[in-house]
């Protein structure tokens, strides 16, 4: 009776029981029946440690193994019950019954568990933590696919729970049945909803079909151009950061079924980025760069000069000649030591002679070259000193500056709005000059000087507009149009440059940064793409398309959490992958928290992994998604059916005595 325990009593009598009766409800019946069990005696044959472990590890794989390949036999026996009920309704007699019934009937999962027992030692574990172990396994066992783990485990703990308070009673079958069918259905909305399914739908939810469809279209995207990007980053990208999927990804990096497909897309991915930006953005073989674009800048400074000179000039023709008494420029040379300084530098400076040259010492001519004189020495006193500060020497040539001025214009009435005219004239034509970068680059031939005045990283703080970035290349390109070109792509090259170091420690970092190095803000952004639309022609709108596509590509690289960041969003996802049964571990150390992770969503992440990292990773999340919802259904389905079985199989937990 290898499927039966038999118990000495202490009247020296013997009773045998069902082998899953554990020796706490056996004491249970035999008191209701005003007998005892003999605690000295062993319930059956003597086994040491090792054989009693195997015999509780055997019953709940037997259990499920016969709960599995009994099922045709227990479905064709229920039928074959139904109909004799339903033949008996309708006065069938127990004979006429008996000739319809089968000659040959399939094994059940009772018989085929006895036939085991004949063999193999079985053996019910006595605690409630054993006995809740034992029905899960069984219950595990019993029904073999995706999606039927938790339905299971819910069942072994209703089950289980429901028949502590009626142990050894007659109605501890049905407190089994009852609780191991409802418990997964009173568990169905959550247990239905795959963990994954659960997670995408929650981090997308404020995302709209035209997100969806442009985060699609941007990794796409990302991999035609080499640069390539995850599905969350592309979706972070294009909801501009409304989602929590960076934690999914983080999550997904550090999950071992995951990691390495994650560890080895990261690390292409930096590589392949910076050999595409490197291809598109080639070294100059421009030797002196920095030297041509400073002759271009100062050309154009030159040719400001030129224009100012042509309109401004002929008012300035007219009043030349005219002159003030000589006794008061002799007088306003005696009184001012600078206006007397003025004097001398423009009768002995070269530059001056020759403007002179045929003018009386007490001209306009001459005064107006003493006023400029006198102009630039205020202004390169100003360069040297503190930013807003006026010195007493600067103070001393500006008065001197103005004297001149006001005896000149008492003298001769024309003098004054000629030069009027003449300012208003210069200012037109030098103000946009003065403003842009140019008179920067003229001053310095070193190449990464000039990238920072072009490009600047605080544009708006020094006034750096897309109209004075235009203004720039134009100047550049005046004497050789491939020039601005050049000068932006070496500026692109020296930029990816400076960030490859920074990443170097870090996958599929490089991207993100040289993005950011490029476009910290909304100006720096403007003005990079009124570059490119200036250099490329007739193609710069397509080229700055082109550019705008490659940012969002690169920007979306970085949107991903820190490793290790102790997020809101990443303890959601990890509370949401455990799922139900995984909430019960929040209190428990992590690490096993990450095991039960591991065991049970470890696919599902690696599916995750290898969807986000393929070209149309976005369709194949939202597929997985539906079959992991599909699948919780058939689990359940499956689940639900084998303890139906089960309990119509319940074994007869009556007491049989054998005095």
């Amino acid at each position: 009776m290898a499927d039966r325990k038999v118990v000495k009593l202490t009247d020296g009598t013997e009773a045998d029981f069902p082998i899953s009766t554990s020796l706490q409800d056996i004491d249970k019946k035999l008191a209701a029946d005003g007998l005892k069990r003999d605690s000295s005696v062993k319930p059956f044959v003597d086994r040491g440690v090792v054989e009693s472990t195997m015999a509780k590890i055997n019953l709940p794989l037997v259990q499920g193994a016969s709960a599995l390949l009994g099922m045709p036999g227990a479905v064709m026996e229920g039928a074959q019950t139904i109909a004799e009920k339903i033949a008996q309704l309708y006065g069938r007699t127990p004979e006429q019954i008996a000739t319809g019934r089968p000659v040959i009937s399939a094994p059940t999962p009772a018989s085929i568990t006895r036939a085991v027992g004949e063999r193999v030692p079985l053996q019910r574990a006595e605690s409630f933590p054993g006995q809740l172990a034992q029905t899960a396994l069984r219950n595990i066992t019993s029904a073999p696919v995706q999606g039927a783990v938790i339905p299971s485990l819910l069942s072994a703990v209703g089950e289980e729970s429901l028949a502590l308070p009626f142990r050894g009673t007659d109605l501890e079958p049905y407190a089994r049945m009852v609780g191991g069918v409802a418990t997964p259905l009173i568990s169905a909305p959550s247990v239905v909803r795959s963990p994954l399914e659960r997670m995408y739908t929650e981090s997308t939810s404020r995302m709209s079909p035209r997100d969806i469809e442009l985060a699609k279209r941007l990794q796409q995207q990302s991999f035609n151009m080499g640069m390539p990007t995850t599905s969350f980053e592309a979706m972070q990208q294009a909801s501009q950061g409304r989602t929590t999927l960076p934690s999914l990804q983080r999550q997904t990096e550090v999950t071992p079924r995951s990691a390495p497909i994650m560890a080895e897309f990261m690390g292409t991915r930096g590589r392949q980025t910076q050999e595409s930006l490197e291809q598109a953005f080639p070294m100059t073989t421009r030797e002196k760069m920095g030297t041509e674009v400073q002759r271009s800048a100062q050309e154009k400074q030159r040719d400001v000069q030129k224009q100012i000179t042509a309109q401004g000039g002929p008012a300035f023709e007219v009043i030349k000649d005219k002159k003030i008494p000589q006794s008061w420029m002799t007088n306003l040379e005696n009184e001012s030591a600078v206006i007397s300084e003025a004097s001398r530098a423009v009768d002995n400076i070269p530059a001056y002679q020759d403007l002179l040259k045929g003018y009386e010492t007490n001209s306009i001519a001459r005064i107006e070259a003493m006023r400029q004189f006198l102009s630039d020495k205020y202004s390169n006193l100003a360069n040297a000193a503190q930013p807003g500060k006026v010195t007493g020497e600067m103070k001393a040539y500006d008065d001197a500056r103005r004297k001149l001025l006001e005896k000149a214009d008492e003298q001769v009435k024309a003098y004054k709005p000629a030069r009027e005219q003449y300012q208003a004239i210069r200012e037109k034509f030098e103000a946009p000059i003065i403003e842009s970068p140019i008179p920067s680059l003229a001053r310095t031939n070193e190449l990464a000087s000039q990238f920072g005045d072009v490009f600047a990283k605080n544009p708006a703080q020094i006034g750096l507009t897309p109209d004075k970035v235009k203004t720039t290349m134009q100047a550049m390109g005046k004497q050789d149009p491939n020039l601005p070109k050049e000068f932006l792509n070496q500026y692109m090259r020296a930029s990816l440059e400076s960030v490859q170091r920074a990443a170097s420690t870090q996958a599929g970092t490089v991207g993100a940064r040289f993005a950011d190095t490029i476009v910290k803000n909304t100006t720096q952004r403007e003005n990079l793409k009124t570059a490119f639309r200036e250099v490329y022609g007739t193609k710069g709108a397509e080229a700055v398309k082109g550019l705008n596509v490659m940012l969002d590509v690169l920007e979306s690289q970085g949107r991903r959490l820190p490793a290790g960041s102790p997020t809101a969003e990443k303890g959601m996802l990890a509370e949401e992958s455990i799922g139900l049964l995984g909430k019960g571990f929040r209190n428990i150390p992590g690490v096993i928290g990450n095991l039960y992770q591991n065991i049970f969503y470890g696919r599902d992440y690696e599916k995750i992994a290898k969807a986000i990292t393929s070209p149309n990773g976005i369709e194949t999340l939202e597929a997985i998604a539906k079959a992991g919802k599909d699948q919780k259904k058939i689990g359940l389905a499956f689940t639900e059916l084998q303890q139906i079985i089960k309990a119509t199989e319940a074994e007869d937990q009556s007491v049989q005595f054998a005095r």
